[in-house]
C-alpha cells in the first residue's frame, strides 16, 4: 500500500491505523493523503516517485537527491578543484 498527496508517493506501507488526527504509517501520523492498495517494489521510495491511476507508478520529475551536509562540502570542494585545474589548464599553467 502507498499514502499519496498530489500524486507523490509520501509512504508506503504494509498497514495502517485510522486515527482522529490522520492514519498512523510507521510511526508517523500522516493528516493528509489517499491511500491506494497496490503493490509496490522495494525500489519505490516516498517522495522520488508518484502514482496515478492513469500513469501507475513513476519517478517525480521534481525529486531532488538530498546530502547531508558533510557529502555537500565534499561535491563541493571537488567541484572547486575541477574548476581550479580547469582555469589552470586555460592559462597553460599546467
Amino acid at each position: 500500500m502507498i499514502l499519496v498527496e498530489n500524486e507523490v508517493i509520501i509512504a508506503v506501507m504494509d498497514h495502517f491505523e485510522e486515527k482522529s488526527n490522520g492514519r498512523l504509517i510507521n510511526g508517523a501520523i500522516y493528516p493528509m493523503g489517499d491511500v491506494v492498495e497496490i503493490e509496490v517494489s522495494g525500489e519505490v521510495v516516498p517522495q522520488k516517485y508518484c502514482y496515478t491511476a492513469d500513469k501507475g507508478v513513476y519517478e517525480n520529475p521534481n525529486y531532488v537527491e538530498s546530502y547531508d551536509e558533510k557529502q555537500e562540502i565534499e561535491v563541493l570542494k571537488k567541484r572547486i578543484e575541477e574548476l581550479e585545474s580547469g582555469i589552470l589548464l586555460s592559462k597553460g599553467a599546467i
